[in-house]
């Protein structure tokens, strides 16, 4: 597979559901700090939950500042095995930039 360069438009962190596992919590203590966790019926967690409910980015990652990660560094694994130009880019990039018209015409009133 040719090594295809990210264009860093946020589409990704914007438009899709991110699901990410405990180990990238450990890697990055933000996320378990701002993240929704999953929780077992027990109480033990198993995951979290990236996407906001409210804020700059709607239903958008936490980390995701204008179109930039605030944690790439340290990043979950689900964003580090992401394939750029794959289908699934391809397909937040075409519901961010509805997403984008529709907030400009609901702006423009």
């Amino acid at each position: 597979m040719d090594n295809i360069k990210c264009r860093q438009c946020g589409a990704c962190c914007r438009g899709l559901i991110l699901e990410v596992e405990v180990e990238d919590a450990i890697r990055e203590p933000l996320i378990a700090e701002k993240a929704r966790p999953f929780k077992e019926d027990d109480g033990e967690i198993y995951g979290y939950c990236l996407n906001n409910r409210e804020g700059q980015n709607g239903f958008g990652c936490f980390f995701l500042v204008g179109d930039k990660c605030s944690i790439h560094a340290t990043r979950p694994d689900l964003c580090r095995y992401f394939q750029p130009d794959s289908q699934q880019c391809k397909d937040a990039r075409k519901l961010d930039k509805y997403c984008k018209t529709k907030q400009q015409e609901v702006a423009v009133g």
